[in-house]
């Protein structure tokens, strides 16, 4: 009997780990959409007194949820080089 109990509960555990993974990284994925969606966008509220914006799209938002500060930078950097 304790042996089944003992197989039962590393497939429960098996079973939440494989559960609880997914969902984790979905949402990180979605802080760091968030994440970046607040700063492209707070940049673009300030864009036409700098006479620059940022695209707001899923590419965009990422890259910047992602790197950051150092995203934003390069991105406006991109805008004015092309």
């Amino acid at each position: 009997m304790s042996k089944w109990l003992v197989v039962a509960g590393l497939l429960l555990a098996l079973l939440v780990t494989a559960w609880v993974r997914p969902w984790r990284l979905l949402g990180r994925v979605g802080y760091c959409a968030f994440l970046g969606l607040v700063l492209v966008g707070g940049f673009n509220l300030a864009g036409p007194y700098l006479g620059l914006a940022v695209p707001l799209n899923v590419v965009t938002v990422m890259i910047v949820g992602l790197l950051g500060l150092p995203g934003l930078a390069a991105l406006i950097l991109l805008q004015l080089t092309l």
